[in-house]
């Protein structure tokens, strides 16, 4: 089992347009998976329930560890629906 994947791989988006998407997301209340390089560089998925877009980052439930968690918008590599 494990944990849950995106159904497909999340594509890399211009960034105006993963603030677009996030936003939407905010709006609407919906779940996503965004597509996140950490520090190294290394790319992963993680699902999340956006809250708010602050000063370059992204706040929101992560879904796996069940924790609200800031994200850095430039880290932020693309946005599909969950």
């Amino acid at each position: 089992a494990g944990a849950p994947t995106p159904a497909q791989p999340i594509a890399t988006m211009a960034p105006v347009d993963v603030v677009a998407a996030l936003r939407s997301a905010i709006a609407d209340e919906s779940p996503v998976w965004i597509g996140y390089a950490d520090p190294a560089g290394v790319a992963g998925d993680r699902r999340v329930e956006p809250l708010r877009l602050v000063g370059g980052y992204l706040t929101a439930l992560d879904l796996r560890s069940e924790a609200i968690t800031s994200f850095a918008l430039a880290r932020i590599t693309g946005v599909q629906p969950a």
